[in-house]
């Protein structure tokens, strides 16, 4: 773990704990019941104020591998993963740039008896797109929510990240292999790829961070989803301070 200064110029880096590939649709994600009322207890700073930034950079980078396999009496499952992705939002006054980068392999194999069948879907898509502001500067990153009581500052991230990836092209190759022989097929369809970003605070005296820590312990609040994607940061005289960590491993 590190901690990294950071002036004028706000990069904040946050990890997935989840991922999960939609082929064809987006999954949508929703706050519900007793977690939403926590939450909202939780971010309600005393002192809050709002700080209008000049310029913002968000980062969100995810990179995941892994391979789980599931076994009974008649058949061996196994799938296997492989991904790296990337999404930068660069706020100015005038302008939002968003840059997209994403590539992954995924293969799942699948045993029973004489029949083996084996499907290896492959995705990439790298872009940048612009999006004018207008003159009241309402982009999603330039107005920050800050206390000088905890000397933190908060942003949200889970709206940003829900469909970062999404159309993304991919190629789907399956094979299977019987007493027949060997059959082979080749389709191109479209995916999209969600991260989930957890909730995280590196300040650890607020109710946010003692929630988040909770929640994320629990990994889920009662019969809510865990939803995440709020980082709270530690804000220092104009200056954000964010904690670096590195990406768990594919369960």
């Amino acid at each position: 773990m590190q901690l990294r200064r950071l002036r004028r110029m706000p990069v904040w880096w946050a990890v997935p704990v989840a991922v999960l590939l939609v082929l064809g649709v987006a999954l949508p994600t929703h706050a519900q019941g007793v977690q939403a009322s926590r939450l909202s207890k939780a971010l309600d700073y005393p002192d809050g104020k709002t700080v209008t930034l000049r310029y913002a950079r968000v980062v969100v980078e995810v990179n995941n591998s892994g391979t789980h396999t599931e076994r009974d009496e008649t058949r061996v499952h196994t799938e296997s993963l492989t991904l790296q992705a990337r999404v930068s939002y660069v706020e100015q006054p005038q302008a939002r740039v968003t840059e997209r980068q994403v590539e992954g392999r995924n293969v799942t194999t699948e045993v029973s008896g004489e029949m083996q069948s084996v499907m290896t879907f492959t995705y990439a898509l790298s872009g940048t797109k612009s999006r004018p502001l207008g003159t009241k500067r309402t982009g999603m990153f330039l107005h920050v929510p800050v206390s000088e009581r905890y000397g933190a500052a908060r942003f949200d991230l889970w709206a940003a990240h829900d469909s970062s990836w999404s159309d993304v092209p991919g190629r789907l190759v399956t094979q299977t292999i019987d007493s027949s022989g060997k059959q082979t097929s080749e389709d191109k369809t479209i995916c999209t790829v969600l991260a989930r970003v957890p909730y995280h605070s590196s300040v650890g005296s607020t109710p946010f961070a003692a929630l988040a820590l909770s929640l994320e312990a629990a990994g889920k609040d009662g019969d809510d989803p865990l939803i995440g994607g709020i980082i709270e940061a530690l804000w220092d005289k104009g200056g954000l301070w964010q904690l670096v960590r590195s990406c768990p491993p594919m369960p």
